[in-house]
């Protein structure tokens, strides 16, 4: 993540209180939470922890478990730590020198990572360095994006977005074991990702500084929306990823 030049500090900065109004994220940690549920552990890291929202979520709907996160950012950090205190949040860049034994020392049976791989410029490096955070037989549930780029998206840093096909061959090239990849949302995930491309970069507009009643009516709108479309579509332009950590294998 060092080699981009998107500014993250400033990103959550601006965009943090915004975000958490935007009913793609909270479908998409419905998405993942259903995943988590659906295994057995007791620590959990989230690689690439944003401003904690995810984190924060996964602390209401699974309080047993042991909560870590790491994040480039030291006001995503900062965030991170204020939403969740009970989490263990660090700031480390996954491409430092000592990120490998950092990671390592967490242990965990489940990583998240979502909506984080787009923005990295060789996803499946990234990938084979957080499963140093994993132990061997662990869990990662991730969410990535499918379907077409809007501006915004290349605007906040998107470099590539995935096919259910790409996303898996990613995985798979960082030395997972690819369980499952499903599409996800349709049709309304899709219909909003389509208003947003519409918008164009006047998107960035909606989400700083104090927003209209127009753009709070349309998130409730699709908010509501949302809860009708469909967790499992090959049509969904979100997609999920369960992968596991082989049980012997190294990580470089």
């Amino acid at each position: 993540m060092a080699d981009t030049p998107y500014d993250w500090d400033k990103h959550w900065s601006v965009y943090d209180a915004n975000t958490q109004a935007n009913p793609a994220q909270n479908f998409r940690f419905r998405l993942v939470s259903r995943m988590i549920g659906d295994l057995n552990g007791r620590r959990l890291v989230d690689i690439g922890c944003g401003q904690g929202d995810l984190l924060r979520y996964i602390d209401s709907t699974h309080p047993a478990l042991e909560l870590y996160g790491f994040e480039l950012s030291a006001s995503g950090v900062a965030a991170t730590k204020r939403k969740v205190p009970r989490a263990a949040v660090m700031e480390l860049d996954l491409f430092s020198e000592n990120a490998m034994l950092v990671l390592a020392d967490v242990r965990a049976d489940i990583a998240t990572c979502s909506e984080v791989l787009e923005h990295v410029p060789d996803p499946g490096v990234f990938l084979r360095r957080a499963r140093a955070a994993l132990v061997p037989g662990g869990h990662i549930v991730a969410t990535v994006p499918g379907g077409p780029r809007t501006g915004f998206d290349i605007q906040i840093g998107h470099l590539r977005h995935f096919s259910r096909l790409t996303a898996r061959q990613t995985f798979e090239s960082a030395g997972f074991e690819v369980l499952e990849v499903r599409g996800a949302g349709f049709p309304f995930f899709n219909i909003y990702k389509m208003a947003v491309m519409v918008r164009g970069t006047k998107v960035a507009d909606d989400y700083e500084g104090e927003t209209t009643l127009a753009f709070r009516a349309a998130m409730k709108i699709f908010g509501g929306l949302f809860r009708l479309s469909r967790h499992r579509s090959r049509f969904g332009w979100q997609i999920t990823v369960m992968a596991r950590n082989p049980r012997t294998a190294s990580t470089s």
